[in-house]
């Protein structure tokens, strides 16, 4: 349901910059049930279409897949996310002082 209010077609975010990160890998736990290892694949691929459509909200939205990490990419990679941060507040002002210079 989230999901749904999050990627609404409706919503339009112009030209925000928006980057979505993205893990790459998921490894399930050791007692996995065999029937949901199975259906991994498919999730993996649900939750890679639903990032792409958060991204795409924005004219300049990037979906990055950051390899090896898992869902807490900001213990596992912190600096990617700190990148990440720097860069879309830089663009914001950026876009912002482009604005006041017109």
């Amino acid at each position: 349901k989230d999901s749904k209010i999050v990627v609404n077609p409706k919503r339009d975010y112009g030209a925000m910059p928006l980057i979505v990160l993205t893990r790459t890998e998921f490894r399930p736990p050791l007692d996995y049930p065999v029937a949901a290892r199975a259906e991994i694949p498919a999730e993996e691929a649900a939750w890679n279409k639903g990032h792409d459509e958060i991204a795409a909200l924005s004219r300049r939205g990037v979906n990055a897949r950051v390899p090896g990490s898992g869902h807490y990419i900001h213990a596992a990679k912190p600096r990617v996310v700190i990148d990440a941060i720097e860069q879309v507040v830089r663009e914001a002002r950026e876009n912002e002082g482009n604005k006041h210079a017109r």
